[in-house]
């Protein structure tokens, strides 16, 4: 079975398609497996030179195959207390305006959207509950936010 995707990249006004074959796939696999690897390593278990994979790496960065590299925590890390919150929008006021004034709040980790009484869910982590309670009334002054409930984390349980 031969896999294949396409992806565009836009070169002073024009549009490229560009190819990704099965060893685009299998290096992506690699580096979603360990981001880290380096790139000789790839070209060993591919059975390619790393003058290739380089290149290839360096195609599926420009095309936005790889948006970055990042880690996977092993344990958790917390600043202290970690909660949910959900919020209501006011109808009249975009989704995304909200959330653009939501995401300049250094602790909350996650966005989601959600369809439902609800508007969005955060994810926050900080240090302690005053900071919370802090956060809890910025978000509260936010132009459009209706209503906010919070809900906190007493302990994650990794299946």
């Amino acid at each position: 079975m031969i896999l294949t995707g396409f992806a565009s990249l836009s070169v002073s006004g024009c549009r490229l398609s560009v190819h990704i074959d099965e060893v685009d796939i299998e290096i992506l696999k690699l580096l979603k497996e360990n981001a880290r690897i380096k790139n000789t390593e790839i070209a060993k278990r591919i059975g390619i030179n790393e003058s290739t994979v380089r290149k290839r790496i360096e195609k599926l960065e420009k095309t936005g195959y790889i948006k970055g590299y990042t880690i996977t925590l092993g344990k958790p890390v917390t600043m202290g207390i970690k909660a949910f919150i959900l919020v209501q929008i006011v109808g009249i006021v975009p989704t995304d305006t909200v959330i653009k004034e939501l995401s300049s709040i250094e602790e909350i980790q996650t966005i989601w959207e959600l369809a439902g009484s609800n508007d969005l869910q955060l994810y926050v982590e900080c240090t302690n509950p005053d900071r919370l309670n802090e956060i809890i009334n910025i978000i509260r002054s936010i132009d459009g936010v209706k209503s906010t409930e919070t809900t906190l984390i007493l302990r994650e349980i990794i299946l």
